[in-house]
């Protein structure tokens, strides 16, 4: 199967493509823009009126599920951002980051009003041999350190810090 590559980047989420459950590979037509979707978002859309959307990335990316819902609200997550971060950032991760799976809700780290992008999960093997992951771990209530499987692992978008937050089953 031969696919023209049409595939956004998401800064709040640069491993959207590696994380299962978030898009899979397929030339089914996207139910917003009706072209084969490439990659099909399979993760949750939140919203009252959400009759079966699945949308292709760049209409992820592009903010247009909104349109398709007919105005009504959504989101693609259960989380919280903080106050200080403002509204353009938040609508930003709320309706064109791609959500993943997490038990619980839970509150998106953002320092300064910044978001930190959601990197992957606590267990991954990406991550062994990262202090920095690992002490973020710990600061966030494992004291196990990596690897942790209740651990959603973000950082700030230069790659400085690293936060984790729990997230139980």
């Amino acid at each position: 199967m031969i696919f023209s590559g049409r595939k956004p980047k998401f800064r709040f989420f640069p491993r959207a493509y590696e994380i299962d459950g978030v898009f899979e590979r397929s030339r089914q037509p996207c139910s917003i823009c009706e072209t084969p979707a490439e990659w099909l978002y399979v993760g949750s859309v939140y919203s009252v009126k959400n009759d079966g959307l699945e949308p292709c990335a760049v209409c992820v990316s592009a903010g247009r599920i909104g349109e398709a819902l007919g105005g009504a609200s959504y989101s693609l997550r259960d989380a919280d951002l903080s106050d200080d971060v403002n509204s353009e950032l938040e609508t930003e991760i709320m309706e064109r980051t791609p959500g993943f799976a997490t038990f619980n809700p839970f509150d998106w780290p953002a320092i300064d009003g910044l978001p930190l992008a959601f990197l992957g999960y606590g267990d991954e093997a990406c991550f062994k041999g990262n202090k920095g992951v690992d002490a973020a771990i710990r600061q966030a209530g494992d004291n196990s350190g990596f690897p942790s499987y209740y651990a959603l692992i973000f950082g700030t978008l230069d790659g400085a810090t690293y936060k984790a937050e729990i997230d139980l089953d």
